[in-house]
């Protein structure tokens, strides 16, 4: 069966459901009203479309999963933008970004939106935004624009096959390329699904004749005859590949070839996540997918709770800490949730992942980390993550100048924010104060929101090696455009992470 989007779960991050976290001693509301979470369907189930219906009349360019009414996007997201322009700055675009950010991004990868007015009709952004989408490892969201649009071509097939390739499904358009329902992509392609049928004699004619007309690269070649002959992967074991497809993973993994986990994309790290033989290797690939945002905080808990681990320093220090914090839920032991909830924070900030263990966990322990109605000392910037309904912020009571702050962004009261450094200071210019001759502004004011969402997402990049003047830009472009809410939300996320930066 298909993935299906959930469009009527969709809500940006500082929208919750009306639920006081306050007012429960079970806290029922969640953060997980993400709008990357999809039906994920049970191992094995996982496939895409190899034939469907195109949508009559519509520029593929223009297919996308969030209606614009919902995503708060213009129709005409690309205005006078040049398309070559927006495939650059999309492909270019890293996934260094504070959660929201991402959050951001993924809006305008999945809006549905006019093409831009150079578009030729084949596609090209259309396929852009399906590539980021695979190298953030958001497979599910890819496949379910793919299916969406009911294009067809090789430049689909391609995409189609890296994603069957990565969810364990290469059977799929390996029997559409036997029975010719599909185009066979490459030479490539041909090679591994005759492996993969067990016809090996073709696939080596295949490789032959591929050689003698130059089709591979050195890498591709090489690749392949370990691929073919996979006793050579023992000989070159400490080779390392660079820019590896998914093509090209799954034939030296599939050689028994060893790939360091730690150096992949999370595209291929979506793949180790289910079907590495090592629980360690599991739970890193999980954790590179939650850093980009393509899949929730929770799918990593799962994988934490495997087993029970034998060693206690590096990544099993957080699965031992995890899972003490878990027991000490259930059991509803009050001092041990304080004080494990604040060693795992520390953990996962090291990890890039506060921000998305805070947005988890204070919805559960919420009434174990409140004493008298006020979050006790010590839990406040993980609990400030949180976005809290203005109902509920009164449990949270700053202590000090960089909380009040924090606070008064939580809250929207920018009148109350009084900046004491520099990159404060950048942050509540930046959401109060627009610079009418700014280029990001400038840009939304002209009609071309997508383009300066984008060089807005490439300030943010690494916003710890950003200067507070660029933040002051970034977010002035994002009040420009009407989006101060999510400028709010991410000013909060690196006021936090650069302050975790400071205290490593």
């Amino acid at each position: 069966m298909s993935t299906k989007y959930l469009l009527l779960c969709f809500l940006p991050l500082f929208i919750l459901a009306g639920t006081s976290l306050v007012a429960q001693e079970e806290v029922s509301l969640t953060s997980d009203g993400n709008i990357l979470n999809f039906e994920t369907p049970s191992e094995g189930e996982f496939q895409f479309e190899i034939e469907s219906e195109p949508i009559l009349g519509i520029n593929i360019d223009a297919v996308g999963l969030i209606p614009s009414g919902v995503s708060g996007f213009p129709k005409n997201l690309w205005g006078r933008s040049r398309l070559d322009v927006i495939q650059s700055k999309i492909s270019n675009i890293q996934n260094s970004l504070v959660p929201a950010a991402l959050e951001l991004f993924y809006v305008l990868l999945l809006a549905e939106a006019n093409p831009t007015w150079d578009s030729s009709g084949k596609g090209e952004l259309f396929l852009a935004r399906v590539d980021k989408l695979i190298e953030f490892g958001a497979l599910e969201q890819a496949n379910e624009l793919m299916n969406r649009s009911g294009g067809k071509g090789k430049e689909l097939d391609i995409r189609r096959f890296d994603i069957a390739l990565l969810t364990n499904t290469e059977h799929i358009p390996c029997s559409g390329i036997r029975n010719k329902t599909i185009e066979v992509p490459s030479y490539m392609h041909q090679i591994y699904c005759f492996v993969r049928l067990g016809e090996w004699k073709n696939a080596e004619l295949v490789f032959e004749a591929a050689k003698t007309i130059g089709d591979f690269t050195s890498q591709e070649e090489q690749i392949v005859t370990i691929f073919l002959f996979p006793e050579l992967a023992l000989s070159i074991a400490n080779q390392e590949f660079e820019q590896l497809t998914p093509l090209l993973f799954r034939m030296l993994k599939d050689s028994g070839f060893y790939i360091h986990d730690q150096d992949i994309k999370p595209s291929l790290a979506y793949h180790l996540k289910d079907s590495s033989p090592e629980w360690k290797s599991r739970i890193e690939s999980l954790e590179k997918l939650v850093r980009s945002n393509s899949k929730p905080f929770g799918s990593l808990l799962v994988a934490y709770n495997e087993s029970k681990p034998s060693s206690t320093d590096g990544l099993w220090t957080r699965v031992r800490l995890i899972q003490a914090l878990e027991n000490a839920i259930v059991t509803q032991d009050t001092i041990e949730i304080k004080e494990l909830f604040l060693k795992g924070y520390f953990l996962m900030e090291q990890e890039g992942l506060s921000v998305n263990y805070s947005e988890y966990f204070i919805p559960r322990i919420i009434p174990h980390i409140v004493e008298f109605g006020r979050v006790v000392p010590g839990h406040y910037s993980p609990a400030i993550l949180f976005p809290f309904l203005p109902e509920d912020l009164g449990i949270m009571s700053p202590s000090n100048r960089e909380e009040n702050f924090l606070f008064s962004l939580r809250g929207g009261d920018l009148a109350n924010a009084i900046p004491s450094t520099p990159l404060q200071q950048g942050i509540i210019s930046g959401l109060t104060e627009t610079d009418l001759e700014d280029d990001l502004v400038v840009m939304a004011n002209q009609g071309r929101f997508g383009e300066a969402v984008l060089d807005i997402l490439s300030i943010l990049e690494d916003a710890s090696h950003t200067s507070p003047n660029e933040i002051r830009r970034a977010l002035a472009g994002l009040t420009a455009l009407g989006l101060e809410e999510m400028a709010r939300e991410i000013s909060i996320q690196i006021l936090v992470i650069e302050n975790e930066k400071l205290n490593w």
